[in-house]
């Protein structure tokens, strides 16, 4: 007889292997905004003590104007120093109705969107530049120019409208010289020093005062 052949053996399946988890979880330090300003600024400080003996010896020692700007975004406005700034700056009183009055005149809050490059420290949470209970605005210099001349010149304008001239030195004020209400007096022999008609025994050249 031949023998019986055993049953064929079944190997256990082999368990996936397993994939360790990495801990990914990192340290995170929360800080406040004083913190935050003060790490932001020691990024422009001098690398060493060499170069802080230097900038110490550069440092003006005038005294700043409370409203003048940080030195670090002065090149973008039109001054003395920087005559080829572009805009003119502005401070405008942070109040609902002082802001909605430069808004609709044109003015335009400076913030990074616009100046990426301006340091970041200098910007608050509103997203400006603020000092005090203002907000720094800005303008093209042309149109800012252009507001600030605008009262100017309308009061000339008023003014000129309301010339009359009457002689070669005189001037009436009033848009109608035939109002009843102007009253224009003659020439006596002081104010006929300057006319063009000769007053007997009134010297008119090299008088000894």
């Amino acid at each position: 007889m031949s023998p019986t052949p055993l049953p064929p053996v079944k190997e256990a399946p082999i368990p996936p292997a397993i994939t360790p988890v990495l801990d990914t979880t990192q340290r995170l330090t929360i800080t406040s905004d004083l913190d935050s300003y003060l790490l932001e600024r020691q990024k422009e400080q001098p690398k060493s003590l060499e170069e802080v003996i230097a900038r110490a010896e550069l440092v003006d020692s005038r005294p700043r104007h409370r409203m003048e700007m940080p030195p670090s975004i002065q090149q973008y406005f039109r001054s003395d120093k920087h005559p080829e700034g572009k805009y003119i700056p502005r401070w405008v009183l942070k109040d609902k109705r002082a802001s909605d009055q430069a808004f609709m005149k044109g003015w335009v809050i400076f913030n990074r969107g616009y100046f990426p490059n301006a340091p970041r420290y200098l910007f608050s949470a509103s997203g400006g530049i603020e000092l005090g209970d203002t907000i720094l605005m800005f303008m093209p210099v042309k149109q800012a120019l252009a507001i600030r001349e605008a009262p100017g010149k309308l009061s000339r304008e008023r003014l000129k409208g309301q010339m009359t001239q009457t002689g070669p030195d005189t001037v009436l004020m009033s848009g109608n010289k035939q109002a009843e209400h102007i009253y224009q007096p003659e020439l006596g022999p002081e104010s006929a020093e300057t006319s063009e008609e000769k007053v007997p025994g009134v010297l008119t050249a090299d008088r000894d005062f």
